[in-house]
């Protein structure tokens, strides 16, 4: 193998809320209230994987899935001023690198907002 290998993991964790976007044209169906039933995924990654022989234990996420369940069937407004998933994943990478107690040998990689099955945004480092 070529190059400097990298392991990554992903954890998908779900919430319900409503929002509006208030920085589209008038007229614009996301300017009106609605809801999603959002999907986040955190990536971890890491250069070594550690004694276990995982990059992190996915029981060790319990901290970001308790504070994005602070925003079960809330209005994400009230929280965030435009909640676009763009701006929601770049709200969530950083709540991520905030709650968990990573070893230094694990960064928070990339968290993507899925809205619909067929829509998604992703922040990545």
């Amino acid at each position: 193998m070529g190059g400097t290998v990298k392991y990554r993991i992903g954890k998908t964790f779900r919430f319900e809320a409503g929002h509006f976007l208030p920085n589209v044209p008038e007229g614009h169906k996301c300017r009106r209230q609605h809801g999603h039933n959002y999907q986040v995924t955190v990536h971890l990654e890491a250069k070594h994987l550690a004694d276990a022989g995982w990059v992190f234990d996915y029981g060790d996420l319990q901290p970001f899935k308790e504070a994005l369940e602070g925003y079960d069937h809330e209005n994400l407004n009230d929280f965030i001023q435009n909640p676009t998933a763009e701006i929601l994943a770049a709200n969530f990478f950083l709540l991520a690198e905030a709650t968990l107690s990573l070893p230094h040998t694990v960064t928070v990689h990339s968290v993507t907002v899925r809205e619909t099955d067929n829509t998604y945004a992703t922040v990545s480092l």
